[in-house]
């Protein structure tokens, strides 16, 4: 284990503790890294992922330099951090951590409490862009919520977007959409351009939080529209996403307003955007998607019904409306379920329990190799971060 993963595991008891005072501490530590570069801040329930992959994709092209954070992670915790579109290296992320240290430390003794990982993590991003990338621009994605969130410590971002409004972890944001938008709405800044993909009903709760900030508040422009499966026609123009979906059209058309004040966009940028976990074809008959919310599931239902013979994997962590998503993907294809390595997900007595009607496999990856060999079948596996980032490993590890 090296200085820097200890560093993590070091802090791994620390917690969730739904506040700032630990980040606005350890950043004064740190001499504000946050607002040494220009910032694009991304939040939202759905789609902060993707709407951060098209921003940097329509900078880069624009002829700007990128560094961009995304969370969860897909792979290694240094892979979070990308610039101009590639991961960091360890080396790079592990120089960052040693620079953060100290300052991690300081806090930790004046406050008597352990930074978070999110917190290191972040600290440890802010630090990399303005030690060491110093990119022309930083995209950020919130980890959860806005207000409160971690990332939330810029002094004025160059643009805020608003993906989507859904109720995931409302237990920590308040247990309406409503709540849960205004929420998200803190990471909003006075005189700061806010741009919303939400919808009406959650622009008008978001129109508030901006009158009350001071934000430019931007609902997304009517100068666009979408051909299924995957096409996007802005003005005159039409690409066709490496994504589908209308609700990633709604994504690409966000992006485009994020990055006009930086950049002159090129709309063909967008298809050479990358989207690992969002309809990810790992071979031509499976799929992987990060859908793990009521939200996202019925979207990913609504892509499925497009294919024929469809079977879902799945894994689900039992704090998420369990009952909800299998009703949705049971309505659409086959479901098979699992247990994931995470002391959040359903357990096989669980789903035993719970769900005696649907089929469980322990051995996910046999049980895909072996469906997809089965009358044409398409496997769509989905569910956390966490979740496909195993099934991918273990679909490489069964191919070897």
């Amino acid at each position: 284990m090296t200085a820097s993963d200890r560093a993590f595991a070091d802090r791994e008891d620390a917690g969730i503790v739904y506040t700032l005072t630990r980040m606005e501490k350890l950043m004064e530590a740190l001499g504000h890294p946050q607002n040494a570069r220009p910032l694009i801040h991304a939040a939202g329930t759905n789609g902060k992922g993707s709407t951060v992959a098209f921003i940097d994709q329509l900078l880069q092209e624009g002829g700007k330099t990128t560094a961009s954070f995304t969370t969860p992670s897909l792979g290694e915790r240094h892979e979070q951090l990308t610039f101009n579109g590639v991961p960091v290296s360890k080396a790079i992320f592990d120089k960052a951590v040693e620079l953060v240290l100290p300052a991690v430390q300081k806090t930790e003794a004046a406050l008597g409490e352990k930074v978070s990982p999110f917190e290191l993590l972040t600290a440890v991003v802010y630090t990399a862009s303005a030690e060491i990338l110093k990119p022309d621009v930083l995209i950020i994605e919130a980890g959860m919520g806005g207000r409160l969130d971690a990332t939330n410590v810029a002094f004025k971002p160059a643009a805020v977007v608003l993906t989507s409004i859904g109720t995931d972890h409302a237990e920590y944001l308040g247990g309406t959409r409503e709540a849960v938008a205004r929420e998200k709405a803190g990471i909003m800044r006075e005189g700061v351009r806010c741009i919303s993909a939400c919808g009406e009903e959650a622009d008008a709760w978001l129109r508030e939080e901006a009158e009350k900030t001071g934000a430019f508040f931007e609902p997304l422009a009517g100068d666009w529209s979408f051909a299924e499966p995957d096409m996007f026609i802005w003005k005159e123009e039409s690409v066709r996403l490496p994504v589908p979906g209308e609700h990633q059209a709604r994504n690409a058309r966000a992006a485009l307003a994020a990055v006009e004040e930086l950049v002159q966009p090129k709309l063909s940028a967008l298809a050479r955007s990358s989207h690992p976990g969002r309809w990810e074809h790992f071979t031509e008959k499976v799929i992987l998607d990060t859908a793990h919310n009521t939200e996202a599931v019925r979207e990913l239902c609504r892509l499925a019904q497009t294919l024929t013979n469809v079977t879902f994997l799945t894994a689900v962590m039992r704090d998420k409306p369990v009952r909800e998503m299998m009703n949705l993907m049971n309505q659409t294809g086959e479901v098979t379920v699992t247990a994931m390595p995470d002391a959040r997900g359903m357990t096989e007595d669980e789903w035993y329990r719970e769900f005696p009607e649907l089929p469980f496999t322990a051995r996910p990856a046999e049980w895909v190799t072996s469906q997809a060999e089965r009358d044409g079948r398409t496997i769509i596996i989905t569910g956390s971060h966490a979740f496909i980032r195993y099934m991918r490993s273990e679909l490489i590890r069964e191919q070897q």
